[in-house]
Parts: C-alpha cells; structure tokens; sequence
C-alpha cells in the first residue's frame, strides 16, 4: 500500500525554544515550508517542532492567529498536523535554556489551535541497570525474528529535566496548559478535562527525555562526516508520533484529517473498557524553576495538562482505529457549540445538477444559496446569546440537514437525541443484525453529566451497546456522544426493549425505543440505509450523501465545521 508522505520542520536538533515573542503574521524562515506543504497539498502529514507562545496583545490587537486558517485549511484537505508542545513546562513564554522563568503560563501557540494535535514528553520509569531482569531479556532474539530485547512495556512518568541540563538551572519540560485564544473544542471531553472553557494542550505525548531515553539519530552538523547524537524534546516525540499515524494512515489507505475527535473517542472507549490505545501517565509534572505547573493524571481521570491523554500504543491505534468508524450510520444530526461558527458545505454532484439551499434562519447564513455542479457553500451562524437552543432545518438539493445550537447561556445541561427510536427490521434469531446508532448532543449551556446507560424490558436481552456516552462523562455545550446499539434476537417473532440513559438534565432518563423480529430462517429484511453517513473530521462532523450503490460516485455531500 502507498506509504504516507510526511513533511517534517524541525525548529533545534535536540531542543524546541519557544521565544518570548509573538510571530509575524506570516510564517518566516524554515516553517514557511507548513504553508507550503498545505498551499500545495503536498503531504498527508505534517510536523512541526516550532514554538511561540500565545500572548494577550494578538488578541487586544484583533489579529486572529496566522496558523489557525492555515491549519483549519489542512484539516479541510485531510492533512493530520502534528506540533510539538514545547519544551519549557507550563512556562511556554520563555526559552527552555532560561534560568528562571518569568513570562507566566502560557501554551504554544502553533500547536494549540483544534486543527493540530499538540504533543507532549514522557520519560521511561525503568533504568537499564536497576530493572535489567523486568524488562530486557539478557540477549537479542535471534534471527530472522524482531531482535527485540524488550520483554514488556516500561512505565512512564511526564517528562521533566528541568534544572538538570545546566549547573543553574533550565525549564525543560512537557509543554502544557490552558489556552488564551482557542474555546475547548465539541469533542475534548475526557476524565480529567479541566471544565474551563478553553482548548487545553497537549493532547497526547511520547517519550522526550533526553537525559534518561533519548532518540539516537546521525548528523553531520554541516560538517563532512556524520557524528551519532542524543537528541530529545518535544521536537522529537512530535516527528516520532507523525511517522506513528502515518502507519495508521498507510493501513486506512486514505489520509486521517484532524484525528484529535477519534483520539478522545478512542479514549472514552479505553475508559469504557475498549481497546488500551492509551498508557495513562499517572506521576510527574510541568513545574519549571519561577512557574509552577500542572500535575500528571491521577485516580481514574484519562486527561492530563502535562501529558494529555498519555502515551499512544502504536500497535493498538493502528489495529483498533476503525473502532470509531470514520463513517457510521446516523441521521441528519448536528449539535453546534453556541459560539460564533462556520460551515463550510462541499456540494460534490456533476456538472450539470441544479441545486439549491433552502430553509436557513436569519442566525445562519448560506451562500451562495444555489448553482449548477460543484461547488463549496459557506454557512455563518451567529453567536446563541439566548437561554435556549435553536434550530434549522436546511435542505440542499431535496436532502435535509437539521442543526441545533446550543443555548449561549443559562446554568442548565439540555440533552437532545438523533432518535427516539430504533428499528432493527428482521433477523434470523441468534444472529447479530447492522448496528444502529444513536447520538446524544448537550444543547444546554452548563455541562451535562452522564449516568447510567442501560437497556430494559423483557427482551433486553436482545439488545447490547457500545459507544463513546459513558457513566461519568462531562460534555460541554455543543458537545456530542454515540450509542451503538446491536440487535441479536433471542428467539422468533417481535422483540422489544428501551434503551435509557440518565445525566443531569431535568427531564432525565432519556428513552430510545428499539424494536426488531427475529425470523426462524432464510433471508433477513435489509435495514435501508440512512440518509446520512456521519464521520468526525476537524471539530465537527462530514457527512457523506448516500442516494443508492449507482450514484454514489456521483453525489457526495461534505460537511466540514470550522471554528
């Protein structure tokens, strides 16, 4: 299969600075090659392992961050972007080779924008010489095996040498923290998520330790010969996690995108007893001498602001990345956060369709509202300053699409389902039929907290869920859940059952009736397919028109939400 392409800019040979300074409009020097590779459409994944920090005079001067639009561009494009978190702790004002910190918190602004995902540094637990026997054989595996040494995987812990490079002290550690430009994104929900309304960095992290475990690469330093060097940092766990994703990506046989919303997913599902994706970090911090940080996960919680969602197995993304389908049946659901958003809608149909956009409020804007072939259409919705969500109901070319935005204020959570029921058709009994999905959105403007989800009735039985809406899981407004529910009947005849899920809302339980037959033989009644096919893709969703087998070439519907 066709090998990912990469296009990798590194900023240091071991270490990230991130310059107490806010970067040109423009990108300079060497990250001018991110804008190439994006203008061009060149690469399937990029990393970059640059750092400048977010500072509160871009925003009183009204200029929105440069990488922003060029990131959101290439998540538009299916390009994954990769950046590093920085090297100097929570302090990511000040150089990493400083004595003493005194710019404050802050985060990389390169990497915190929701179209990247922000990596962090781990350090290995174990050392050679005092954990020989635990985790390395005493000699290689032979040929024509692996020749691996290692017997099992080595803890870690958050990556933190600050004080330790130079007699003086330095602040080289995991980049992390809140930040100033950027509203938590719909799909950063997790244990341990910090409820504080903005995008937190980083989202996950690789080791970075240059001291303890560091990557070993040949450089010639410009010079004739090549010299073996140490090299660590979060400018090498960044490329080291691209090269990771691209193996994904080789296996898929098709670029990711942003893959921050299967990250969480994939996590919510770890923390539901799916897949080990993650190794949760539970020890260290991001202190540096003059600031003080953030702490690594610890209890349960999945998320922490010194190494995200911990570390990535590379075999479990790699063989479980499809257990958060990139295309999974739904209708036409889609819960907006209340903030000011945009949509851009790419209409894929042949040359000579007519088509036409129809049904927007005055609070959302579509233009243009018709034309003949292709074409990419832009919906605007204005801010939800109301105590209460809102609708529309859009159509484009006979097709509907509802929206609902979340209520802009109010101390209620307001949970809202794609269904209130479920029909499964007909199944010979004691065989599984299609999955069916249903999503849970929070429309409400106070987080909602979910409870329990079960499903009752006599043939509960019948009836099994899977899913990302766990008991414990906190979504913000705007955010969004899946239920997968699978149909098996236990004997013939008509089956029946509710499934129910408790939060917080006011209303709790909300209940999804699901209802199939089970047959005694022969062939079983196909389900029609949905309308809709939903997959995540930036911070929202792309959606994927389906009009019959024969037209699928030719009629695409794609939704891309941009903050």
């Amino acid at each position: 299969m066709k090998p990912s392409r990469i296009s990798t800019s590194n900023g240091a040979r071991a270490w990230h600075p991130a310059p107490r300074s806010s970067s040109s409009p423009r990108p300079t020097r060497r990250p001018a090659s991110a804008a190439y590779a994006v203008s061009n459409n060149v690469a399937d994944i990029i990393s970059l392992s640059y750092g400048s920090c977010e500072i509160s005079t871009d925003i009183s001067a009204g200029n929105p961050p440069y990488y922003q639009q060029l990131w959101q561009q290439a998540a538009a494009q299916g390009i994954s972007v990769f950046v590093s978190s920085g090297d100097s702790g929570a302090a990511g004002c000040d150089a990493s080779g400083s004595t003493k910190a005194v710019g404050g918190a802050a985060v990389n602004k390169l990497c915190s924008s929701p179209y990247t995902t922000c990596v962090g540094g781990t350090e290995f637990a174990a050392d050679a010489g005092t954990a020989q026997s635990t985790f390395w054989s005493s000699g290689n595996s032979a040929l024509p095996t692996s020749q691996a040494s290692a017997l099992s995987y080595i803890g870690e812990s958050a990556w933190n040498q600050s004080g330790t490079v130079v007699a003086n002290g330095d602040l080289y550690a995991s980049g992390g923290g809140a930040s100033i430009y950027f509203a938590k994104p719909a799909w950063q929900y997790a244990a341990g998520v910090p409820a504080d309304g903005w995008r937190d960095v980083p989202d996950v992290s690789l080791t970075a330790a240059s001291n303890h475990d560091a990557y070993l690469i040949l450089s010639s330093d410009g010079q004739t010969g090549s010299t073996l060097e140490a090299i660590g940092g979060t400018s090498a766990s960044t490329p080291a996690l691209a090269g990771i994703v691209a193996l994904v990506a080789q296996s898929q046989g098709q670029r990711l995108g942003n893959i921050n919303p299967a990250l969480y997913n994939l996590s919510n599902l770890q923390a539901a007893g799916g897949a080990p994706v993650f190794h949760r970090i539970t020890s260290g911090n991001n202190s540096v001498p003059g600031q003080a940080g953030f702490s690594a996960s610890t209890g349960n919680a999945a998320y922490s602001l010194v190494s995200g969602l911990g570390s990535i197995d590379g075999a479990q993304l790699i063989a479980h990345w499809n257990d958060v389908p990139s295309s999974s049946p739904a209708p036409s659901f889609v819960v907006l956060r209340p903030a000011v958003s945009t949509v851009g809608l790419t209409l894929s149909v042949s040359s000579t369709t007519a088509w036409t956009v129809s049904g927007a409020p005055s609070w959302l804007t579509v233009t243009p509202a018709s034309g003949i072939g292709p074409a990419t259409l832009n919906f605007t919705a204005t801010a939800n300053t109301g105590t209460t969500p809102r609708s529309a109901t859009i159509t484009v070319a006979g097709h509907v699409l509802t929206i609902t935005q979340a209520a802009g204020s109010g101390t209620t959570a307001k949970v809202l389902a794609s269904s209130s029921s479920l029909a499964f058709g007909s199944s010979v009994a004691g065989t599984t039929a299609s999955t069916q999905r249903v999503q849970i959105g929070n429309i409400g403007n106070a987080a909602l907290t979910l409870g329990t989800v079960t499903v009752s009735g006599s043939q509960a039985g019948d009836f099994s869920t899977a899913g990302s809406c766990v008991n414990g899981l906190s979504m913000p407004a705007g955010a969004s859940c899946y239920i997968d529910v699978l149909f098996t009947p236990g004997a013939t005849g008509s089956r029946a059952a509710t499934l129910q899920v408790t939060s917080n809302d006011a209303g709790s339980p909300l209940a999804v009736s699901l209802s199939g037959t089970g047959t005694s033989g022969g062939s079983a009644a196909a389900v029609p397919l949905p309308t809709w096919a939903q997959g995540l893709l930036a911070f929202g969703l792309l959606f994927v028109l389906r009009r019959g087998l024969a037209q699928r070439r030719h009629q695409r519907l794609k939704l891309i939400q941009r903050c």
